[in-house]
């Protein structure tokens, strides 16, 4: 057992072979002429019973015929016996003495002569690790190789496509551009007069303005309007129940007027662009502060 690592690794290497393949064909060389012999002995066997069959009746012809083929494989069975008990003897002692190395026996290859196969471990690990680097890079490359080949069809689509394209605008004749063509643009661009831009003015859109001294309310129609939209925004901000205080709600209402009054100062207000009659002309009316509390009260 111990001179098996050499039997599988050196000697194939030495000799080109395996030992065992050897024997095996020697061995199967030695079983042909046992077939063969056999088939010679079945020839003649079945010859001599076709003789005996024609001085003999239809059941004894059966019976030797039996008779002769179980001889035959009993024939066969023991010749295969003999060899090959013989050969396995053979076998053990080719193995044991011929193809035997010892294992004090210093064997060098002709293919290791000269070379250093003593190696310290830390120089064994390097290669190694070069080799796997090796091995990555070309498993790198492979699929480097197989991203190739797929793009490659795409690529001569994209092609075709491109020709087809530079195909459709062949008929615009191409000129060779000479080198005074750019500077002359570039003279002629720098000629251009500079660009006048309107005054910001312009595009901005007229906006009238309030006058200051008046408050929101008192600014006509539209800022009534504005004013009035502001207040019913800020008082529906508190949209869930219980957002806003009951007394506070009350007093809000005090101070600004409910939807009646809020619309009947809206009436007043339209009433005032209707020309008034001439004798009204003298009467001066003043409103409160609070236009939620409105209410016209004749001066003088």
């Amino acid at each position: 057992m111990s001179n098996q690592p050499l039997l599988d690794t050196l000697l194939p290497e030495i000799l080109g072979f395996h030992p065992q393949l050897l024997l095996d064909d020697i061995i199967n060389a030695a079983n042909e002429p046992i077939y063969q012999c056999t088939e010679f002995v079945s020839n003649f066997m079945i010859a001599w019973a076709e003789e005996r069959a024609k001085r003999t009746n239809r059941k004894e012809q059966d019976e030797v015929s039996n008779e002769i083929e179980n001889g035959l494989v009993q024939f066969q069975t023991l010749l295969e016996y003999h060899v090959d008990l013989a050969f396995d003897y053979y076998e053990v002692w080719t193995l044991r003495n011929i193809f035997y190395i010892p294992p004090n026996l210093s064997v060098v290859a002709p293919h290791h002569k000269g070379l250093n196969l003593h190696h310290d471990s830390k120089k064994e690990a390097d290669l190694f690790s070069e080799l796997e680097e090796l091995r990555n890079n070309l498993r790198m490359k492979r699929r480097l190789n197989r991203t190739l080949k797929a793009a490659l069809p795409v690529a001569r689509s994209q092609l075709a496509h491109s020709r087809s394209r530079f195909e459709s605008i062949s008929f615009i004749p191409s000129r060779p551009v000479s080198p005074t063509a750019f500077e002359t643009l570039a003279e002629l661009a720098d000629s251009l007069p500079e660009p006048t831009l309107p005054d910001s003015s312009s595009f901005i859109p007229s906006i009238q303005l309030h006058d200051p001294a008046k408050r929101p309310w008192e600014q006509g129609r539209v800022g009534y309007d504005h004013w009035a939209v502001a207040k019913l925004v800020e008082r529906t901000k508190g949209d869930e129940p219980g957002d806003q205080d009951p007394q506070v709600a009350d007093a809000q209402r005090g101070t600004f007027g409910d939807a009646e009054e809020i619309w009947g100062l809206h009436g007043a207000v339209e009433a005032e662009k209707v020309p008034r009659p001439r004798e009204m002309d003298s009467v001066d009316y003043q409103t409160d502060s609070d236009p939620g509390r409105s209410k016209k009260r004749k001066v003088g």
